[in-house]
């Protein structure tokens, strides 16, 4: 008798794929050898994606990371929760002993302080990441991650909150395209590297002094390369006007959780721009969209104000983890909505 299992692998992959449930795909596993060698894929290319809000099922997956050799290989993509307290001190105490079994991971994200860090065996993490998100909570002196960056040569993207300076040899990271930090990460890495989008994060600590503006004319090259920057308008020590005169003209700007207010003055200090990017309208709400009727004002506006913008994106809508944004172009609105990396691949 014929059933699903006889189906070619060639079909039964991209099935399997589109499951989405962890209960389904657990109930898959059972179901037979090749079944469940093709959900197990699926269910561990990810598996933070099923637990983020469950802290007990994560300490639970990383248990069963342990146990079993085979799964860890599957990953490909890990992200601690954001959680406290002993919990919290649970999943980092088994993180040192699991991280080194995925060899194959490609995303890595974990928020942690120093001491947190400081226990990773970074010498046996032989994985080559392309993304990678580092948030150290604390402001303590840690190179754990800095004698280990060297070591990823495939590494594409890179979210560094760290408010201390670093130090990194040129050669390291040479794939980079996308860079997220404060002003020290990005004062080390953006220099000397095909950098296309930064994330200049917000710095509450750091002081306008004579070393920053000194670095800021170093950085006056690199930045040249970008074709985007983004910024945090109302916390970020470093103002529009410092880097007007360093960006190219065919550099986009977004602007994340920005007041009207800090809109126009972005307009006014920067004017070459050609491209804005307007991700949240209101304090640092990621769930925010500026209704309709605000929203064509502000943006015929906008252009009325500017004689060199030629497209302005806004936030629309909002899916899940997809922001969906409205293009306007020479004070016009464009049909559809498109979400911001095809924004980005329009650019490049």
């Amino acid at each position: 008798m014929k059933t699903v299992s006889n189906l070619p692998i060639e079909l039964l992959r991209p099935i399997i794929q589109q499951i989405e449930e962890a209960a389904t795909l657990a109930s898959v596993c059972l179901a037979s050898r090749l079944l469940g060698a093709e959900a197990q894929r699926v269910l561990y290319f990810s598996p933070t994606d099923f637990c983020l809000r469950r802290p007990n099922q994560h300490i639970r997956l990383l248990a069963c990371l342990l146990q079993h050799d085979r799964f860890p290989p599957l990953v490909k993509s890990y992200r601690i929760p954001a959680i406290a307290g002993p919990k919290k001190d649970a999943i980092w105490a088994r993180l040192p002993a699991v991280l080194p079994l995925m060899v194959n991971l490609k995303d890595l994200s974990l928020m942690g302080f120093s001491t947190d860090f400081n226990e990773l065996p970074m010498d046996k993490i032989i994985c080559q990441l392309e993304s990678l998100t580092w948030v150290q909570i604390d402001s303590q002196l840690s190179n754990v991650l800095s004698n280990w960056l060297p070591t990823q040569k495939a590494l594409r993207k890179l979210r560094w909150i760290y408010r201390r300076p670093v130090e990194i040899p040129p050669t390291a990271c040479p794939n980079l395209q996308t860079l997220e930090g404060c002003f020290h990460v990005i004062s080390t890495l953006l220099p000397g590297r095909n950098i296309k989008r930064l994330n200049w994060i917000a710095d509450p600590t750091l002081k306008m002094c004579s070393s920053v503006h000194s670095t800021l004319n170093i950085l006056s090259e690199p930045l040249q390369t970008l074709d985007l920057i983004s910024f945090d308008t109302q916390l970020n020590a470093i103002h529009y006007h410092s880097l007007a005169d360093h960006l190219p003209s065919k550099c986009a700007v977004e602007l994340n959780g920005g007041n009207i207010e800090s809109i126009y003055k972005t307009v006014l200090f920067l004017p070459n721009l050609r491209i804005l990017i307007l991700s949240t309208q209101n304090g640092y709400s990621d769930d925010f969209v500026l209704p309709d009727e605000q929203r064509q004002p502000l943006i015929q506006d906008l252009f009325a104000k500017s004689s060199t913008l030629v497209q302005v994106y806004v936030v629309a809508k909002l899916s899940g983890p997809n922001t969906f944004y409205e293009c306007w172009e020479n004070g016009s609105k464009r049909e559809g909505l498109i979400p911001l990396k095809y924004i980005l691949e329009r650019r490049g």
